[in-house]
């Protein structure tokens, strides 16, 4: 998964989750993780760190 897919995904789940994207994306890694999945467990990972960095984006910071 690119870069840009995982910041697409990020986007899309804070639109559709609010403030319960974060949970949702670890509950999915977490699933993921249990079926012995670790690259879609990894992805969701990195997709609930986006999440976070959204989140908590101060207004004229920039997401490294």
């Amino acid at each position: 998964m690119q870069e840009i897919d995982i910041w697409q995904a990020a986007k899309l789940l804070i639109d559709q989750h609010g403030a319960a994207a974060e949970a949702f994306a670890e509950a999915r890694m977490l699933e993921l993780t249990d079926q012995d999945d670790p690259t879609g467990a990894a992805v969701w990972m990195a997709i609930q760190h986006r999440i976070y960095e959204l989140q908590n984006l101060k207004p004229g910071g920039v997401v490294h």
